[in-house]
């Protein structure tokens, strides 16, 4: 992940008409950034990856 893949992310949350999909990218790029800090090492990524489990739970997960 790079400011590249972030900026293009909230361009098409920007572009979208659809609130749906919107939330759909959001939740995606704050997956990704996540994973990207857990994948990079020390403490912070330590704390990144006790977050993630949350992704990892088995419950129903609401969209309008």
């Amino acid at each position: 992940m790079n400011i590249k893949d972030i900026k293009k992310a909230i361009k098409s949350i920007e572009d979208s008409n659809d609130p749906e999909v919107k939330h759909g990218i959001e939740d995606n790029l704050y997956i990704d950034f996540i994973k990207h800090v857990a994948d990079s090492g020390g403490e912070l990524a330590d704390l990144a990856k006790e977050v993630l489990k949350v992704d990892e739970m088995q419950f129903d997960r609401w969209y309008a």
